[in-house]
C-alpha cells in the first residue's frame, strides 16, 4: 500500500523550502497557525491560518514565510476511493481555500488526533486502521460545506517571487516538453543570460535547466504510473531528445530505470 500519514510540524523561525519538489501522493497542507506563501506548479498563493492547500501527485511545490504550525495529510491515490480522488482533483483546480467556519474546529480536532495516532502507534496495521478512519471523517467534513477559495497571485507581484519570474515559470510549465533554451528565454523575456540565471537561482534555488529537467522527470513518472504508453513515447512526450537519454537521466536522478519504476508502482488514474 502507498503512503498514509498525518504529520504535525511547528517552526519558530522563518522557514523556506530549498527548492520545489514533488511526490506520488496527495498532500493536504493544513496551515493552522501563521502565514505562508505556497508555490504550486506555476502559481503563488498567500495562505493564512485555518486554510488548506490541496497538492496533487507529481505537482512541483515549495513554501516560504515566517513562523507557522501545519498538519499534513499525505495519502497515496491507491488509498482512496474513486469518489475521494475525484473530490481532491476537483479541489486541486482551485487548490488553496479557507476552512469553512462551521466545521473548522471539528476538522482541526480530527487533524490533531490523527497526528497523535501517527506518533502513538508503531504497528503499521493498527496505525493505518485508525488513520484511515480519521481520513474518512476528514473527507466527510470537507465535503459538507463550501470552503472559500484563496486567489492565486498569477502574474501579480507577491512577496517571494516576482511577476517576471512567475511569467517565466508559467512558460516553462507550459513548454517543458519542447526544446527550451536559455537563449530563447532571454529573448522572450528581455533578460541577459547572467540576469536570468541569477534571478531564477535566487527564487527557485536551482538553475533554469535543472527546473526543466525536474518538470520532465515529474511528468514522466506520472505517465509511467498512470498510462501504458511505451517508454519511447513517454520520453518524447516529456521533452527528452532520445529514449536512451531519457533512460540514463531517469536512472541517474531517481536511482531506478523507467521500466523498473513502472513495474514497482501500482497503477492509478488521475
Amino acid at each position: 500500500m502507498g503512503t498514509l500519514e498525518i504529520a504535525k510540524t511547528a517552526s519558530l523561525s522563518n522557514a523556506t523550502m530549498a527548492k520545489p519538489h514533488s511526490h506520488d501522493y496527495y498532500e493536504l497542507y493544513f496551515l493552522t497557525e501563521g502565514n505562508r506563501e505556497v508555490f504550486l506548479d506555476n502559481k503563488m498563493f498567500s495562505v493564512k491560518e485555518n486554510s488548506l492547500v490541496v497538492i496533487p501527485p507529481f505537482s512541483l511545490h515549495k513554501t516560504e514565510g515566517g513562523t507557522f504550525t501545519r498538519i499534513n495529510v499525505n495519502i497515496h491515490p491507491d488509498r482512496l476511493s474513486e469518489q475521494q480522488r475525484k473530490f481532491l482533483d476537483g479541489c486541486a483546480k482551485t487548490p488553496a481555500m479557507e476552512l469553512n467556519e462551521r466545521y473548522r474546529d471539528t476538522i482541526l480536532r480530527l487533524l490533531n488526533e490523527g497526528a497523535e495516532i501517527q506518533t502513538m502507534y508503531t504497528l503499521d496495521e493498527t496505525r493505518d486502521e485508525y488513520l484511515s478512519a480519521v481520513v474518512k471523517l476528514l473527507f466527510l467534513y470537507l465535503s459538507l460545506e463550501h470552503n472559500p477559495t484563496l486567489p492565486a497571485y498569477g502574474e501579480e507581484r507577491c512577496k517571494y517571487v516576482s511577476s517576471e519570474m512567475l511569467k517565466i515559470i508559467h512558460y516553462l510549465n507550459e513548454h517543458y516538453n519542447q526544446p527550451v533554451t536559455l537563449k530563447e528565454l532571454c529573448e522572450r523575456f528581455f533578460l541577459s543570460k547572467a540576469s536570468l540565471c541569477k534571478k531564477f537561482k535566487s527564487y527557485m534555488d536551482c538553475s533554469v535547466m535543472d527546473y526543466i529537467l525536474e518538470l520532465r522527470l515529474r511528468n514522466a513518472q506520472k505517465m509511467l504510473q498512470t498510462s501504458d504508453k511505451p517508454i519511447a513515447d513517454i520520453a518524447i512526450a516529456c521533452g527528452f531528445s532520445s529514449v536512451n537519454y531519457f533512460r540514463n537521466t531517469f536512472k541517474k536522478v531517481l536511482g531506478i530505470s523507467p521500466l523498473k519504476y513502472r513495474k514497482e508502482q501500482k497503477p492509478f488514474t488521475v
